[in-house]
């Protein structure tokens, strides 16, 4: 019998242990994941965070044992007045299955519309999308990565002569705006493009033609195509609700971006000026989650303007920006995008990414009211 309770930070350890072992799952499924989230102790860390940042809930218990859990965390904003559960605010016992978190779904979204909070959001690992479709969830993100392309071997040299001299050794390496996902738009989705297969591995040569890695002084030329992804995003199908200050942040935003010598902020031009752009972003180790392993690099941005679109443009920049990342030492890239817009849901893919996770969206019939929903004596 399944019996539940409100979480406590005397919780967190069994809450722990699920939450490894759910990784363990899911790097068997996807092994490019960061194995730090395996271990308990790593979990436990993560989870004294959500607390403190105010994601709280329920705990259920099937024979003694924790069976699941689910948190979340208040929020309004652009999003509404909502209740938010990250990737690490979920989790539950093989042995017990979906249904016991569907349970504490069922016991806490009452409470939540009774709070005024009609909308629920989830980010939940890939494997367990179709149960939370199940209870009137929606995709709305798509949480993916791929592995940088290895680095080429080195190039042959000529025979050696016949010689008493050993040959010497040139020791070859690798060079070792926060964004809440990422934003594309105008990339084609048609698959292969003019230019030819994909690179089998990153260029020693530098960048393609017309590629070049874009500095402060280039926000001017950059300006055209600056709302390019804020335009696909408040149009069908996709219907993001773009607020004004979003809009007016856009520039002093790419210029922050222009600005970090951190980031790699690809644009290719042509003559009709700049034609797209690809951002990438180290994610630093305090912004490592259960999503974005440590060492790996971010891409946050990508558009290609109007007049580019369908000649190869934004496949040549995300295969350069891919290959120069991996150069830099960074093994894996992590992406994300908008599951309603269709051309980003097949370019990236078709770059190697692959899905992880999905930030899923219930939004709650509005004739619903509040005193309907409130707890017995609230």
């Amino acid at each position: 019998m399944t019996r539940t309770e409100p979480f406590t930070p005397d919780h967190i350890g069994g809450a722990a242990e699920l939450l490894a072992a759910r990784h363990l799952r899911d790097l068997g499924l996807e092994p490019a994941l960061d194995g730090r989230y395996t271990e308990p102790g790593e979990c436990r860390a993560v989870l004294e965070r959500a607390w403190r940042a105010g994601a709280r809930g329920q705990v259920a218990y099937e024979g003694g044992a924790v069976a699941a859990y689910l948190l979340a965390e208040p929020g309004d904003g652009v999003r509404g007045r909502h209740r938010w559960t990250g990737p690490e605010h979920a989790a539950y016992a093989a042995s017990s299955g979906f249904a016991a978190l569907g349970r504490l779904y069922a016991d806490l979204s009452g409470s939540w519309l009774a709070d005024a909070r009609p909308h629920h959001y989830v980010v939940t690992p890939a494997a367990d999308l179709a149960p939370w479709l199940t209870l009137g969830f929606a995709h709305e993100q798509i949480h993916a990565l791929t592995t940088t392309p290895p680095a080429p071997p080195p190039p042959a040299g000529p025979p050696l002569a016949t010689s008493s001299a050993a040959p010497s050794s040139a020791g070859l390496s690798s060079a070792g705006l926060s964004s809440a996902g990422l934003s594309s738009a105008g990339l084609s989705p048609l698959g292969p493009s003019p230019l030819g297969p994909p690179a089998s591995g990153p260029s020693s040569d530098g960048p393609p033609p017309g590629v070049r890695r874009a500095g402060p002084g280039d926000i001017d030329a950059l300006e055209p195509i600056l709302g390019l992804i804020f335009d696909a995003h408040a149009a069908p199908p996709v219907f993001a609700y773009i607020d004004g200050p979003m809009r007016d942040n856009l520039r002093p935003g790419h210029l922050e971006l222009l600005n970090d010598p951190a980031v790699s902020y690809w644009v290719s031009e042509s003559g009709q000026g700049v034609d797209g752009f690809c951002v990438m972003r180290p994610v630093p180790p305090d912004e490592a989650t259960l999503l974005a392993p440590r060492g790996s690099v971010e891409l946050i941005l990508a558009a290609t303007a109007k007049h580019a679109r369908g000649t190869g443009v934004g496949r040549r920049l995300a295969e350069h920006a891919l290959a120069a990342a991996a150069r830099q030492g960074f093994p894996v890239c992590v992406t994300d995008w908008r599951a309603a817009n269709p051309a980003s849901s097949v370019f990236w893919p078709h770059r190697g990414f692959r899905p992880i996770a999905y930030r899923l969206h219930r939004l709650l019939d509005p004739r619903l009211t509040v005193l309907d929903h409130a707890p017995p004596g609230g």
